[in-house]
């Protein structure tokens, strides 16, 4: 054999490349044997990548997975075995009786390792059923570089080392239209059969794949458009595979049949077209989905660590570049009529919907999965182009074909590395993947099996999830002993225990002041992650520390005691009410309370209003983060209750009242011996979020008052109902009067503001007269250099005689009447006048100058 190109050496060097290539020429000189080979390494790196450290990397474990193995457990211990399982808005079965299988091979029931191999080996063989669609649609040399592709892809590998039941979803999609495409050219029946099981297998996977239909009958249709009618045994093949489809998919269907909301309970949750998700504007939203899916290939993917690199894209580097040229390809190809290629377009298009209609955390890579494996034959039908037209271009140069292909292996590798770096270097070094993912809940689940076990102490553990599911898979000996609450809003305290309370907290339910309420000196660990922040801390006090936290959170200065029983249920001991907040931000509220009774049969939530002037609610919370079940008598919490403050609430003086009601009945606790079902902690300020803009002033008009006042400017606006009055109109209405005022220094007492209209003669004609907004803005809550609008309305009477008028501005006293004085000794300011002509008419109105 002669070596195509020569290096010279003085150590032997050239003789060494010579044999090399000898042998690997003699090798592939057998394709088959080749190719088998070149597919087992594929397999096999496909495993290795997808098994590696498999159980601890990541170290974290969502709450979605954990629910998954919850039910994978109760189908292996023969608790349940539905069609469709229910729970946690709906989830298909296939996976789970996967898991379960593997759950009952490897005796891991309670480990994350079970789930995650179910997920590894669907992943695995995603890989080889992608080579062999993909060697029926488009020839060995694309098969293997497509599935070496989807081997290599941390989107893909992702999925495969996670417990989310989207995986399988390719992977019965490969199966199903293989086995068909197959069966159309060898004619055997038996692949039509196992086709069509395989079709109707694909609705059992994930909810995205309900779109898979559409993407079959479109090209049936094109099939039978540009082909005309296939031959007899043909259409018997698939007519049997169109009949299993359809029987196999009758249970499930039967089932959506019995409980329709089961079926679009998830779908209607992300949708575009939710009012919730899309504010109102579903076009909008459609628009901002379809911009984001279409730029999830090269430009920003999914924004979840727990499905990606967060906003890596699926091709980086040189890869984008060919999966553009490998779409060109294609859309060439198909334009000649190819089957295939029409095929894998429609695929990816049809596939990508269940994404673009979701206006959750889009780009979403678990919607988009049903585009696997058919988006990685675009950058392999690229490559495999190149690598024909180097060696058409130079055959003497390319014309073995090595060379030209260490093209596509050097793709390959810098693609492969990349994947291990972003996968085990990035990501499994991320904190913040660690916190999506729910590392420190893992880690909370291990140290409560492993170090609460061995004791009776009472068990409190924080969670951001009532009976957290990670807990019950990882910590089963101890979890029917927790006590759970939302150490975010609620700290709970037993003083009536007689053992030791442990105390667990994750970062994900870890209180900001935690210190404030559990003392140092009985932290028993406080592990970090690596960017110093804690990933979980645990607690051991004894009862005589419960009740010195207690006592001491109690006498708290900044707590005001009160003594309230609610229905029996409850009795408030204390509060906390922060005096101001601004619009649209949170009030936070501490209440301190004590549990009087046990009651699993309701479900309480407290809640906290803030009311206006009028009864009008501008902000609510409702709190349940110590579920009524985990109540015992003289358990006392110390509850944390932002209050969400509406954006448009006025400026102003509001109210807070707080109170509980049963979740199911709505029936509110009435307080006894006060027959209130709302109690009234005070009063507090909301401010505006931006101050007051003065160049809406058209007025300028300056004036001082005394105590601090002064008087910016005003707009007069004269109009009529309906309809505004316009110099020569002979009807009158209203005169609406907006003032500027400035607080110089915080005033010392509760103005009233009056407006009137005189006559000429001083007479009053018509007057308005309130504390500021209507009284919801007190001058005593005006705070230093703050700017208030402040509206009145005079009514102007039909009864006017033509004449001068003006009106005039001043304030006083409600208890005494007494005026406040200006600067220069009056009570009252004139700041515009107005002309009654004798045909009815509305002159005047104009800004005058300052005083």
């Amino acid at each position: 054999m002669r070596v195509w190109w020569r290096v010279k050496s003085l150590d032997g060097k050239e003789v060494v490349v010579y044999r090399c290539l000898g042998y690997m020429a003699r090798f592939f000189s057998d394709s088959k044997r080749s190719e088998l080979f070149l597919v087992i390494i594929i397999v096999v790196l496909a495993a290795f990548l997808r098994l590696v450290w498999l159980e601890g990397v990541p170290a974290g474990w969502h709450h979605d997975e954990a629910v998954k193995a919850i039910m994978s457990s109760e189908v292996l211990e023969g608790k349940q075995r539905p069609i469709f399982f229910s729970a946690y808005t709906g989830r298909e079965p296939l996976y789970i009786y996967l898991a379960a299988g593997i759950m009952g091979l490897v005796g891991e029931e309670r480990s994350i390792l079970a789930l995650r191999l179910t997920s590894a080996l669907v992943g695995i063989a995603t890989v080889g059923a992608t080579y062999l669609l993909v060697r029926e649609l488009f020839g060995r040399k694309v098969a293997l570089v497509a599935a070496a592709l989807l081997a290599l892809s941390l989107w893909h590998l992702i999925a495969s080392r996670n417990g989310y039941r989207a995986v399988s979803q390719p992977l019965l999609e490969a199966v199903s239209v293989y086995l068909l495409w197959r069966a159309t050219r060898t004619q055997a029946l038996w692949q039509y059969a196992l086709g069509g099981l395989a079709l109707g297998a694909v609705a059992y996977t994930y909810t995205a794949s309900r779109a898979f239909p559409l993407l079959l009958g479109p090209f049936a249709i094109w099939w039978l458009v540009t082909h005309g009618l296939p031959q007899r045994r043909i259409r018997n093949g698939l007519a049997i595979s169109i009949f299993l489809a359809l029987l196999s998919v009758v249970p499930l269907a039967f089932y959506f049949l019995g409980h329709p909301q089961d079926f679009s309970a998830r779908m209607g949750q992300v949708s575009v077209f939710n009012p919730g998700m899309s504010q109102g504007q579903p076009l909008r939203q459609l628009a901002d989905s379809l911009a984001k899916g279409l730029g999830m290939f090269t430009q920003r993917g999914d924004p979840l660590w727990r499905f990606n690199l967060a906003g890596r894209p699926v091709f980086v580097g040189a890869l984008a570049i060919f999966f553009y040229l490998g779409l060109i390809v294609a859309l060439k190809r198909a334009w000649k009529r190819d089957s295939a290629s029409i095929l894998v377009l429609l695929w990816v298009g049809v596939m990508l919907l269940p994404a673009l209609f979701s206006a959750e955390a889009m780009p979403s890579f678990q919607r988009a999965i049903g585009i696997m494996p058919a988006i990685y034959v675009l950058p392999a039908l690229a490559l495999v182009a190149t690598v024909s037209w180097l060696e058409k271009r130079w055959p003497v140069r390319f014309g073995k074909g090595y060379v030209s292909w260490l093209l596509v292996l050097v793709v390959l590798a810098a693609d492969g590395g990349r994947t291990w770096y972003d996968f085990f270097e990035v990501r499994g070094h991320s904190v913040q993947a660690g916190i999506e993912t729910q590392e420190d809940v893992v880690a909370q689940a291990r140290f409560l099996e492993k170090e609460a076990i061995q004791n009776s102490a009472q068990l409190l553990v924080s969670s951001q999830y009532y009976h957290h599911p990670v807990l019950a898979q990882l910590a089963p000996h101890v979890y029917p002993r927790l006590k759970f609450f939302d150490g975010r809003q609620s700290i709970v305290f037993s003083p009536q225990a007689v053992e030791d309370s442990w105390y667990v907290f994750p970062f994900s339910a870890m209180p900001a002041e935690l210190g404030f309420y559990l003392p140092s000196d009985s932290l028993v660990e406080k592990p970090l992650f690596s960017d110093g922040r804690v990933k979980y801390a645990a607690y051991r006090l004894s009862p005589r520390q419960v009740q010195a936290q207690v006592e001491q959170i109690l006498g708290q200065p900044d707590y005001k005691p009160i003594s309230v029983d609610l229905g029996g249920k409850v009795d408030l001991l204390a509060y906390e009410l922060e005096a101001r907040a601004n619009q649209g931000d949170k009030l936070p509220i501490t209440l301190v309370w004590r549990a009087k009774e046990e009651d699993e049969s309701r479900d309480y939530v407290f809640f906290s209003h803030l009311i206006d002037l009028s009864g009008d609610m501008w902000g609510q919370a409702d709190d349940s983060s110590f579920p009524t079940a985990e109540w015992r008598a003289g358990d006392i919490v110390v509850g944390r209750y932002d209050l969400s403050i509406r954006k448009d609430a006025p400026p102003g003086k509001y109210r807070v009242e707080v109170g509980a009601y049963d979740r199911a009945t709505l029936e509110r606790l009435a307080a006894v011996d006060l027959g209130r079902t709302a109690i009234s902690l005070g009063e507090v300020k909301v401010a505006a979020s931006n101050p007051v803009n003065v160049q809406e002033i058209v007025c300028p008009l300056v004036a001082q008052w005394g105590d601090g006042i002064r008087l910016l400017g005003y707009n007069l606006h004269l109009d009529q109902r309906p309809g505004v009055v316009r110099q020569g109109s002979p009807q009158k209405g209203l005169a609406g009067v907006t003032l500027y005022w400035q607080a110089e220094n915080q005033p010392q007492k509760d103005y009233t503001v009056f407006v009137q209209l005189l006559d000429a003669a001083g007479r009053l004609v018509s007057q308005d007269d309130s504390m500021p907004d209507r009284g919801g803005f007190p001058t005593s809550w005006w705070e230093k250099k703050e700017i208030v609008k402040d509206d009145h309305e005079i009514a102007l009477p039909q009864t006017l005689v033509p004449g001068d008028y003006r009106l005039i501005v001043g304030f006083y006293v409600l208890e005494t009447g007494q005026r406040l004085t200006l600067d220069n000794g009056s009570d009252y300011l004139t700041f515009t006048s107005l002309t009654i002509t004798p045909k009815g008419e509305i002159e005047g109105g104009t800004c005058p100058r300052s005083p």
